[in-house]
């Protein structure tokens, strides 16, 4: 398992999350913002998670599984794109499959701060 542990300074606008699962192969992503959940599929584009000042304290979970769809590429790759607040942000996490793995969870985890 792959894990990212950040903060994001949000502003008074919305902030979106976008997840791109990169190099070919399949994910699926649970998005939550503290414990309510607000998507769980495999295409999260400029989902609004909130406004900056109703989210501010919050804890933005992303939870994402990738699946070994491409066998040319060893590597599994992940970018959260965080937009809105006082800067935007992508987070990318990378982490190769090991001989036989054919899945990998990738944890992110994003305070949400004013």
């Amino acid at each position: 398992m792959k894990t990212l542990k950040t903060n994001y300074k949000v502003a008074t606008s919305d902030i979106t999350v976008t997840v791109v699962v990169g190099n070919g192969q399949r994910g699926n992503t649970l998005v939550a913002v503290g414990s309510e959940e607000l998507a769980n599929g495999p295409n999260i584009t400029n989902l609004v998670i909130g406004n900056g000042s109703d989210v501010a304290g919050k804890a933005l979970t992303l939870l994402t599984t990738v699946s070994q769809t491409n066998t040319s590429t060893p590597d599994a790759v992940v970018t959260y794109r965080v937009r809105g607040g006082a800067q935007d942000r992508d987070y990318q996490l990378q982490e190769a499959f090991a001989d036989g793995e054919v899945q990998i969870q990738f944890d992110g985890t994003v305070d949400l701060t004013a």
